[in-house]
């Protein structure tokens, strides 16, 4: 009897040691189903706001482009002209650049496209047989239609050696991102030549009053003091005013410089929301003065695109 009471209570033991495992296996999978839950709820709260945020981006690469139209010139100015404002509870950052300012990759004189090389490597710590002549004669194979290497450059058989599974375009670039193909040419020095050019403005020289401090300190024969001196007055000038550009100046840069009509810009746009995701979306386009077609794209931006370095870097939670 007391043998059959013992065994009871052992018994009546076992099955509170599984109930009270089987309540905790419950509040393990309930606990991890809340987290799960909550994990996916924060998720597709994050992909709204990127998605809001860039939406809105996009409607302020609009908005610039209808100030371009109206030719509001109190509204952008010179090299960079940047603003900001709220729209749809975002924030935007809205920045308007001439092309014009920069060095088109397929025009640009042989000794430009060296100069500009010689300033990249200049704010860089290059690696060891990356010089200003062997990125200039790269450039220069890569976009002329010959097959005949230079001095220091690269054709064919050099990207086969380097196991590239391909070669020289002998073509014109069709981007200014085609850089980073080019043999010899590091990531680093890719980035820092990226702010130099464009393709899309096929003109020889560039005008100063769109070019940026680094671009004009990259036309030969300019000097550091004239170029400091000249845009410290153009940044003094009042919003949509433009300031003459100096004779001297233009005559030191004979060759590389000329002022021009703006007709092609890049229309960049940063959109903030609430939530705190950040989204970016630009265009290059062509102003045609045509009431039918009154802008042509030429070109849409990716997030990544080296122009939107004018905003810095991007911290959010996207």
């Amino acid at each position: 009897m007391a043998a059959t009471r013992s065994e009871a209570k052992s018994e009546r033991g076992i099955a509170l040691i599984m109930v009270l495992w089987a309540i905790a296996l419950l509040m393990v999978i309930a606990a991890s189903y809340a987290f799960e839950t909550r994990t996916e709820a924060l998720l597709s709260a994050n992909l709204v706001d990127k998605a809001k945020a860039a939406a809105t981006a996009e409607a302020g690469v609009r908005r610039a482009i209808a100030d371009l139209l109206q030719n509001n010139e109190s509204t952008f100015k010179n090299t960079l002209s940047e603003k900001s404002l709220r729209f749809a509870g975002a924030d935007l950052r809205i920045a308007v650049v001439s092309e014009h300012g920069r060095i088109d990759l397929n025009a640009a004189p042989d000794a430009l496209i060296g100069q500009v090389a010689e300033r990249a490597l200049a704010a860089l710590s290059p690696a060891e047989g990356v010089s200003a002549e062997s990125i200039s004669d790269s450039i220069l194979d890569w976009r002329d239609a010959d097959k005949t290497k230079r001095r220091a450059g690269a054709e064919d058989p050099d990207y086969r050696i380097a196991g590239k599974p391909y070669g020289a375009a002998d073509q014109a670039f069709v981007s200014v991102s085609e850089l980073s193909l080019v043999h010899g040419i590091p990531l680093d020095v890719y980035r820092e030549l990226s702010k130099y050019f464009t393709v899309h403005t096929r003109a020889s020289r560039v005008d100063p009053q769109a070019a940026s401090k680094d671009v004009l300190l990259a036309i030969p024969g300019l000097s550091a003091e004239a170029v400091e001196r000249y845009v410290q007055e153009r940044e003094l000038a009042e919003d949509g005013a433009t300031s003459p550009v100096p004779l001297d100046l233009l005559a030191a840069g004979a060759g590389y410089l000329s002022r021009t009509r703006p007709t092609i810009y890049a229309v960049l746009v940063e959109a903030r929301v609430p939530g705190g995701a950040v989204a970016r979306s630009g265009v290059v386009l062509r102003l045609a003065r045509s009431r039918q077609s009154p802008y042509l794209v030429l070109a849409r931006l990716a997030e990544s695109d080296h122009a939107f370095d004018v905003f810095g870097e991007t911290n959010s939670s996207q």
